[in-house]
């Protein structure tokens, strides 16, 4: 127990690994950066598009000369174009992550059993033996129970004829 107790393995002191995953934890908080999240481009960034520009169209195309009033047209179908894109590639990446989930999930089906970890689903040779057991008897006793009832049917039916005779 000395030698234990000098390596500080014995008596247990969690201190020590708490200790290391407080500095583990630190330096993963360490690298990723908060401003990374800041740079990424907003979700809404092609509809927020859309809106200024039929902002523009509609408050201020009068006062704009008439190349600069045809190019409106082509900045609203540019826009528009970038929306229907970007949700086509949403779409895309939804559909694509759902069959990536659908083909883990499904089972393979020429895997051969084996043994769970747990073994919860495992059988040993005496649980097959109980279960045999189990349910011979009580086959036994529902054949005992049909037998006893035809006796009684039969008795019944032997009463019945010799009441009549």
């Amino acid at each position: 127990m000395n030698g234990f107790e000098k390596s500080r393995i014995f008596p247990v002191d969690g201190r020590g690994v708490i200790q290391r995953v407080k500095e583990k934890n630190k330096s993963l908080l360490a690298t990723t950066n908060p401003a990374l999240q800041s740079l990424l481009p907003k979700e809404t960034r092609f509809k927020d598009a859309r809106e200024v520009s039929r902002h523009l169209k509609r408050n201020y195309r009068d006062s704009f000369s008439s190349p600069t009033r045809d190019s409106f047209g082509i900045l609203e179908d540019v826009v528009c174009e970038a929306v229907l894109l970007n949700s086509f590639a949403e779409e895309h990446i939804q559909t694509r992550l759902q069959r990536i989930a659908a083909t883990n999930n499904k089972r393979n089906k020429r895997k051969k059993v084996m043994p769970s970890g747990k073994y919860i689903n495992s059988v040993i040779v005496e649980q097959v033996q109980e279960s045999l057991a189990a349910s011979t008897k009580k086959d036994h006793d529902n054949k005992l129970r049909r037998q006893q009832k035809n006796l009684k049917q039969l008795r019944r039916e032997e009463d019945k004829r010799l009441k009549e005779e």
